[in-house]
């Protein structure tokens, strides 16, 4: 499917135009217009998310001090306490580079694709759209999957919350299937039916998210039995089999990588964020450095009370920390209380995980780059939320979590899948920004901005994902059986290999990529604001032809005057031969005529030609100074002497030319219906005949109809000027006549 045929439209009303800060509730403040039009995207969801609201979503979708606890085993058998806390740490830093690179990127272009758009803008050109369908494909793989695992470990939590208290049941592998799909049921019916209180939710959660953690915090250093702090620190364990702590260590440091992973999921609701673009790098550097401190604090903490690690890892729960917190407190009730907030906040990530899943679902089918793409990227009316996107998501976690019923190992792979999924998206558009900045091509101007240290953490990001995309494809040992093997390399290149044939196949016929839609804007941004502009990259596949260029600056109307509608591939026009202009009798008769012809009423003259000379006079004093004007004319009727442009003696050729134009645009819009309302003017006629013999009224100028839709807004001298449409439309359609007009 081509661009052309997207029927997604969007206002050029939309665009925020001079210095005015409207907030609306859908469509956000002048800077989200403006962005979601210079990416050519329609506003089909509201902006009811706020820095509070996002910053909370993005906390608890990571839920890193919760996340440690609950996949400690893995840095705990390879690496061993000092093995986790510096894992950890060494993942804090590095992620804290990672998401401010991110928030850079996010700030320039805030859409809902996230990292498939950015490599669309900031690849080499020759490249984007082959990089940015492939990073698509890996970002919903990652998202999916991630939403899938979340699911799953609240599952399986529930279920040690059943063994804590109820030690002769047996866990059965399709109680933990049937428990994932009541997660995931839970969390469709918080994104469907209470979608409105998301933003709600997220921020009275992440007030649980706070107190939680000091709760448990507290509880654990007062009673718990303390640990050496020298073996804590320093003592490292290969429980894995390596015969290399270094290598043991290495392996368990996605203990250290899944609770910080997933910043990048208000890039994914930006479309639902008002002043996305000063409020996500907020959001996602703030949310590293909380999350990441609160993380690694209860890392510390855990791993001095944990005692007994054998004992703990052979716990019958299947829950290394619910075995902790009976050990500290003696208790199964106190027990199953900490171990509550543990699970209903896993819960509640899954349910931000279904919310950034089917976002990135619905952004990607925006741009068809998946099958049954309208589907997908339906939003219904009256929901404001993509509901087969979301109804998918559910599906699909479902459908992984019978995966369980023959191997929980194998649907333990699925964790490592997504984590090679996302880092793989974050890897590349990070690695297009070294480009660019290597290269010195331009950037976007954004609100916020590295600067001279932009390169140094783009490099050191870049550097920390290589090392950990490689490590999250290695097995829990060194000679895995089949049932303890990682098969997430396997699943990953398989997805891969689909996306590139269906890419071969399809993609590369529907596929245009965002910067296909992207345009270029140069004075529409409000001066409070500070104007944007876009890359030499993207600006080579969104610029009007040289004339439109050349008139553009001219006013405030004429800036929206020839720009493309959305989604419409731009095609530079092949440079026009000068010609030689010959006014015609014809078309001046043809503007008396339709003047009085009988589709008009009567009792309507006056005020239908009031109201079409100030249309009139105004269109010809704009257009008349245009430089488009100014071509050669001929000071005589037979042509002879030619003219230089914008001289004194081409004034008639400008006149003729001029009522030329006045003759058409007139003649059709006084055909229209919109034209035909009472007028208020007394029935005596005043009119004139101007040098070519066209009828024109002298009656005084007035101004428009306050309650005509057409001039309210559209015409008047208060409103945003004529639309790009209306204005191309009148250019570019002829009379009836033999020969056309070059003006």
């Amino acid at each position: 499917m081509s661009v052309e045929n997207d029927k997604r439209s969007l206002d050029v009303q939309d665009v925020p135009i001079g210095s005015n800060d409207h907030v609306d509730e859908k469509r956000g403040n002048a800077a989200d217009r403006e962005d979601m039009y210079r990416m050519g995207k329609t506003q089909e969801m509201t902006r009811n998310f706020r820095f509070l609201s996002i910053f909370g979503f993005s906390m608890i979708l990571m839920a890193s001090w919760e996340f440690s606890l609950s996949v400690s085993s893995i840095g705990l058998l390879n690496g061993g306490t000092a093995g986790l806390i510096w894992m950890f740490f060494v993942c804090w830093m590095g992620f804290l580079l990672v998401n401010t690179s991110m928030a850079e990127m996010a700030s320039m272009a805030p859409t809902t694709g996230g990292q498939y758009h950015w490599v669309s803008e900031f690849a080499p050109p020759q490249y984007q759209k082959f990089i940015s369908y492939l990073m698509g494909w890996m970002c919903v793989l990652g998202w999916q999957t991630s939403c899938a695992s979340s699911a799953f470990i609240a599952g399986t939590q529930i279920q040690g919350l059943i063994v804590l208290n109820n030690p002769d049941y047996i866990p059965k592998p399709w109680h933990g299937t049937l428990l994932t799909i009541a997660v995931a049921a839970f969390s469709v019916l918080f994104n469907t039916l209470l979608a409105r209180k998301l933003p709600l939710i997220e921020a009275t959660v992440l007030i649980i998210h706070i107190f939680a953690f000091f709760g448990i915090l507290v509880t654990l250093w007062v009673l718990s039995p303390r640990a050496d702090a020298k073996a804590v620190f320093t003592e490292f364990s290969d429980g894995g089999g390596w015969n290399s702590l270094g290598g043991s260590t290495l392996v368990g440091i996605l203990a250290g990588v899944l609770p910080l992973l997933g910043a990048d999921a208000a890039v994914h609701m930006s479309e639902e964020l008002r002043d996305a673009s000063r409020t996500l790098p907020r959001s996602m550097i703030m949310t590293t450095v909380f999350n990441g401190a609160f993380g690694w604090i209860m890392v510390i903490t855990y791993c001095f009370c944990i005692g007994d690690l054998g004992e703990v890892m052979a716990s019958p729960t299947g829950q290394p920390f619910m075995q902790v917190f009976y050990n500290s407190t003696q208790s199964t009730a106190s027990a199953t209380a900490m171990a509550s907030f543990i699970v209903a906040m896993t819960a509640f990530s899954n349910l931000t995980m279904v919310a950034t899943s089917s976002r990135q679902l619905f952004a990607f089918a925006r741009d068809h780059a998946v099958p049954f793409s309208p589907w997908f990227s339906k939003v219904p009316a009256g929901w404001d939320v993509p509901i087969n996107a979301i109804l998918t998501t559910f599906l699909f976690s479902s459908l992984l979590s019978l995966i369980n019923i023959g191997s929980a190992v194998a649907l333990n792979s699925i964790t490592g899948l997504a984590t090679s999924a996302l880092l793989s998206s974050y890897i590349t558009s990070i690695g297009c920004m070294i480009w660019r900045r290597y290269t010195k091509n331009p950037l976007l101007r954004s609100k916020f901005s590295l600067g001279k240290w932009g390169l140094p953490i783009n490099i050191a990001s870049e550097a920390f994902l290589v090392v950990i995309f490689v490590l999250a494809f290695m097995p829990g040992n060194p000679n895995p059986a089949a049932a303890e093997m990682n098969w997430s390399i396997l699943i990953y290149g398989a997805v891969a290999i689909f996306s590139l044939i269906y890419y071969v196949f399809r993609g590369t016929h529907r596929y245009e990529g965002p910067v296909a839609y992207v345009r270029k804007l140069e004075h529409s941004r409000a001066p409070t604001a500070g104007p944007r502009d876009t890359d030499t990259s993207a600006s080579e596949t969104t610029s009007d032809d040289s004339e439109d260029e050349s008139s553009r600056g001219n006013s405030q109307d004429s800036d929206n005057d020839d720009r493309e509608t959305p989604h419409q591939l731009p095609q530079k026009r092949p440079p026009t031969p000068p010609q030689r202009w010959r006014p015609t009798p014809q078309r001046e008769r043809a503007f008396v005529d339709l003047c009085n012809k009988d589709t008009i009423s009567k009792d309507n003259t006056f005020g239908n030609e009031a109201r079409m000379d100030d249309l009139l006079a105004r269109v010809g004093q704009k257009m008349m100074r245009s430089p488009r004007f100014g071509k050669p004319g001929n000071d005589s009727a037979d042509g002879s002497k030619e003219i230089q442009p914008n001289s004194r003696p081409d004034t008639v050729g400008r006149e003729a030319r001029m009522n030329d134009l006045l003759a058409r645009v007139g003649g059709k819009t006084m055909k229209s219906q919109q034209f035909r309302k009472p007028g208020h003017f007394p029935e005596e006629d005043t009119s004139d005949t101007s040098s070519t013999g066209a009828v024109i009224s002298t009656r005084p100028r007035r101004a428009p109809y306050r309650t005509d839709p057409v001039f309210n807004g559209a015409y008047s001298h208060q409103g945003p000027g004529i639309s790009g449409a209306q204005r191309s439309q009148s250019r570019d359609e002829d009379l009836d006549e033999p020969d056309s007009i070059i003006y």
